[in-house]
């Protein structure tokens, strides 16, 4: 009985498989000669950008910083002090930051357009009357 197709590609791949030899580990041995070296202030901006990036990752931030502060507290009260203001900052912009949104979101609809799939609107976007059209209806229905 012939076999399908698709058993020998399974074949196929299956040998592939069993005479490849095995994938090398490299082991890595601190940088390179002909690796450029890491510029340090790049990857505080990485971090920097990690940790503000959405506005829950700000209140996290934040709420460490808050806790950093209180464990600082034992030791180190000025700096205690300084770490402490710095989280509420930080907690305030991202209060801030998360409002905006909303906000921004609240006025726009939440979507730009209408939703598309395969070339055909399959839901359009929350279209809001105006307040002149929710008043002229109104004004229709009472006669």
């Amino acid at each position: 009985m012939p076999k399908s197709w698709q058993d020998e590609v399974k074949e196929i791949l299956d040998r592939a498989d069993a005479s490849a030899p095995p994938p090398k580990r490299r082991v890595s041995r601190g940088p390179q000669p002909n690796q450029p070296r890491r510029n340090y202030i790049e990857l505080l901006g990485q971090w920097i950008m990690a940790r503000f990036s959405t506005t829950g990752e700000m209140l996290v931030t934040a709420a460490v910083l808050v806790v950093a502060a209180l464990f600082l507290s034992i030791f180190l009260r000025q700096f205690a002090a300084i770490v402490a203001v710095a989280g509420a900052v930080v907690f305030a912009l991202a209060l801030a930051r998360g409002i905006m949104e909303r906000r921004s979101a609240r006025t726009s609809g939440g979507r730009s357009g209408p939703v598309m799939w395969r070339g055909q609107v399959i839901e359009l976007p929350d279209q809001r009357p105006s307040l002149r059209q929710r008043l002229r209806d109104a004004l229709r229905r009472r006669r």
